[in-house]
């Protein structure tokens, strides 16, 4: 929920992230239905092509794809994001429930932390198991 505005008239919550005012919301809504959207998430073109539903749907992790991975940084600026030790991001489909993104870094203190968009640590191991069964297993 908007607590905040910045020196722009920017809503922000308590740990600093805007939200679009309704003219951008609204410019997004026509962008997409007008096809001029790119999803970044390689996972979505393939759930988009299934179909998504909220009746009932099927939260089968089907893909599973190792996105980005990045090293120690720190953010002294942004108290809310100080930064951590390094990390990776997954992007994720199911069957029919839709896709997202799950992080997990090594924060500052060494314990590891998911952000799983509120999927739960059983849809997290569905994950990395989706991912570690896709991934070119080699011996060295």
């Amino acid at each position: 929920m908007a607590e905040e505005h910045d020196g722009r008239g920017v809503e922000h919550d308590s740990d600093g992230t805007p939200h679009a005012t309704r003219g951008e919301v609204e410019k997004i809504v026509e962008n997409i239905k007008d096809g001029n959207a790119v999803w970044a998430n390689p996972a979505a073109d393939a759930c988009f092509d299934r179909g998504i539903t909220l009746s009932k749907p099927d939260f089968t992790v089907t893909e599973a794809v190792l996105e980005s991975c990045w090293g120690p940084w720190d953010d002294e600026e942004n108290s809310a994001n100080n930064g951590n030790r390094g990390g990776f991001k997954i992007c994720w489909g199911t069957k029919s429930a839709g896709f997202g993104e799950m992080c997990m870094v090594i924060n500052h203190e060494g314990k590891l932390e998911c952000d799983h968009e509120t999927m739960g640590p059983e849809f997290v191991k569905e994950v990395l198991a989706k991912l570690v069964d896709n991934a070119q297993m080699r011996q060295r």
